[in-house]
């Protein structure tokens, strides 16, 4: 019988769901998600060994530290462009604009994401399309998957169940979700 080991990809769907219902919370999650899966994989490479210049920037990397800066307003531009960056140089498609210039994709990706998070002003219901601010999560995910799929054994599995922090972080996110939503709804 084979065994089957647990991939560090994650299925897009799980993304999705879990920034939409957390209404945004879960992208602290996916931040030190992202930064420790890719430390650890830096970290367990054998340095006389040749690796990727990429994944070899991410050694000795502090996934706590990133993410904790990621909240501080003027050092979160930076750390998430420099994180969108790594995952675009990543990007196993060698010949793709998004690897060609992981630096200009990790910079246009955090500007459409904060354009997204700025339209939670507009008014009512619609203050909701800020909720579109996951597409940079979502494509930086497609990519990590596909990097994970050229470095992870054939055998290898992708979670498609939520954990239960997830569960629980979903069942707060609808919660509040509901909330928000039967307030504009009462209110007009």
């Amino acid at each position: 019988m084979d065994d089957f080991v647990e991939s560090k990809a994650q299925p897009l769907w799980h993304v999705i769901v879990l920034n939409v219902l957390t209404m945004s919370a879960y992208t602290i999650i996916w931040f030190w998600k992202t930064w420790r899966d890719l430390a650890e994989h830096a970290n367990s490479i054998d340095l006389d060994a040749p690796a990727d210049p990429a994944i070899l920037k991410l050694r000795n990397a502090s996934p706590a530290l990133r993410t904790l800066g990621a909240l501080i307003p003027v050092l979160q531009l930076f750390l998430t462009s420099m994180l969108f960056a790594r995952v675009a140089e990543l990007y196993p498609r060698k010949n793709s604009i998004v690897h060609k210039y992981p630096l200009a994709t990790g910079i246009l990706m955090t500007l459409v994401m904060f354009v997204c998070f700025s339209l939670y002003k507009l008014p009512g219901a619609f203050m909701l399309l800020f909720l579109l601010y996951i597409a940079p999560f979502v494509l930086a995910q497609n990519w990590l998957n596909a990097y994970w799929k050229t470095q992870e054994p054939p055998n290898t599995l992708i979670r498609q169940a939520f954990s239960a922090g997830e569960l629980a972080s979903l069942i707060l996110g609808a919660v509040l979700l509901g909330l928000m939503v039967t307030r504009f709804a009462i209110i007009h």
